[in-house]
């Protein structure tokens, strides 16, 4: 597969994915409120691993499991930076899909939850890999922990994350039933540059 570098094209693109989640995220945390945020994830692991409701309980088949990881050991060779948080990652009432793409060190997020009053329940933006950590374009940073996934943001003045869990394999968008109804997302998939394919 060739690498681009990050062109024009491409940050204005980041921009308008990310216009209307930016005014959510007052900031990225500050590595004092990282360095705490991640101290609090690690303690937190038993209890999200073990916890009485099992939210977080493991439920990918192995063959799901397999397939995950020969996608991230295939991208590893490639662009090993990206390759440990590629993945369905899951929570509570939301998910992370997070695909490599053309341009390296850089990965694309679809961010599903439960749709309001003025939005779909989707949407995507770009993400910087910088020092082990990816940056958003919504200011948030994602970090690995395990099978876990930590997404920190400051929101109303405070820091502090939200846990994913135990990623299944990538599928492409456009083959999807439920991202039918919004082909924007589809579009906007391809013009990033994100892809679903094993590197070349």
């Amino acid at each position: 597969m060739k690498l681009i570098h990050l062109s024009v094209a491409s940050l204005l693109l980041l921009i308008g994915l990310t216009q209307a989640a930016l005014a959510q995220g007052q900031r990225y945390p500050t590595e004092r409120e990282m360095q705490s945020l991640s101290q609090q994830f690690k303690r937190k692991l038993p209890s999200l691993k073990n916890g009485p409701t099992r939210t977080y309980s493991d439920r990918r088949t192995p063959a799901e499991r397999q397939q995950r990881e020969t996608f991230v050991q295939s991208w590893a060779r490639f662009d090993p930076a990206v390759a440990t948080f590629l993945g369905g990652w899951t929570a509570i009432e939301e998910s992370m899909l997070i695909y490599p793409s053309r341009t390296k060190g850089q990965v694309c997020i679809i961010e599903t939850f439960i749709p309001g009053a003025n939005d779909s329940g989707f949407a995507l933006t770009l993400g910087k890999v910088v020092r082990g950590r990816v940056q958003t374009g919504n200011r948030k940073i994602l970090i690995r922990q395990d099978a876990f996934l930590g997404s920190a943001g400051v929101f109303n003045g405070k820091a502090g994350l939200y846990e994913y869990a135990n990623p299944r394999p990538l599928q492409d968008p456009a083959t999807v039933d439920y991202f039918q109804r919004v082909p924007s997302i589809v579009n906007q998939f391809k013009q990033a540059g994100c892809t679903a394919r094993l590197p070349r």
